[in-house]
Parts: C-alpha cells; sequence; structure tokens
C-alpha cells in the first residue's frame, strides 16, 4: 500500500477512533498483513499503554466502504475490551493450562460480542470517502 493510501486510511481510523469515543487511544497503520490470512484486518495493543496498531489485510482498498467500515468498527472496539483481555493474559501467566483454556474460550466469545457489535453500529458510522 502507497504512503498515500496509508494517510488516508489512518485519518478515517483516528476518525471511527473519535466517533467511538477513544480518542486517548493513538491508532497506528503498520503497511503490514494481519497474521491470520483470513483477518480482514487486525489490531494488536500496547501493555499498559493506549496505542494500538492495526494492521489491513491484502486487497483492502477492493473490499468496499461498507466492509472496510465493518472491520475498521470490530477492531477499533477491541480496544473496549483490552483491559478484559489483559487480565486473562495475567492469568494465563500465573496458572498455566488451567487459565489457558479458560482464555480461549473468553477469546472466542469475545470476538462473537464484538463482531455483533461491530454489526449493529458500523451502519451508524460514517463510511469512508474515497476507496478507489
Amino acid at each position: 500500500m502507497t504512503d498515500e493510501r496509508l494517510d488516508l486510511w489512518i485519518a478515517y481510523f483516528v476518525n471511527l477512533r473519535n466517533v467511538l469515543k477513544l480518542s486517548e487511544w493513538r491508532i497506528i497503520l503498520e503497511d503490514k498483513l494481519p497474521d491470520n490470512p483470513d483477518c480482514g484486518a487486525a489490531v494488536q495493543t500496547l501493555y499498559g499503554r493506549r496505542v494500538a496498531s492495526v494492521r489491513l489485510c491484502y486487497g483492502w482498498d477492493d473490499l468496499g466502504p461498507e466492509r472496510q467500515r465493518l472491520y475498521a468498527t470490530h477492531e477499533l472496539l477491541h480496544l473496549y475490551f483490552t483491559p478484559i483481555q489483559s487480565v486473562m493474559d495475567r492469568a494465563k501467566e500465573c496458572f498455566g493450562d488451567q487459565a489457558e483454556l479458560a482464555a480461549s474460550y473468553h477469546m472466542e466469545q469475545m470476538e462473537y460480542a464484538i463482531d455483533g457489535l461491530a454489526e449493529a453500529i458500523a451502519p451508524l458510522l460514517p463510511l469512508p470517502e474515497d476507496t478507489e
């Protein structure tokens, strides 16, 4: 993705971040693909800081504005759940295998919840202005 396209998408993510009342978060758009090739986008947070790096899938510009908005909303909603995820990560460190199993169930259920929220909220948010 060109620097011009990255700038366009970071501006869009920052706009959505503000609309979603997440303005205390710093958003970084990485010019890397998500680790999981089946993801439309992925977000990773920096422990102890309100910094989130976002990766967009291959072909992001070809997804269409509604899908882009949905994926962007989904990834930003993860930021609300970061404190809960941190608790689960600490539990895995402290309690080992039993906590690992609970954390995997937790992650699955959290994804369902975030996906449902994104489906409900995304249509209320602005579409990207320039996806060409």
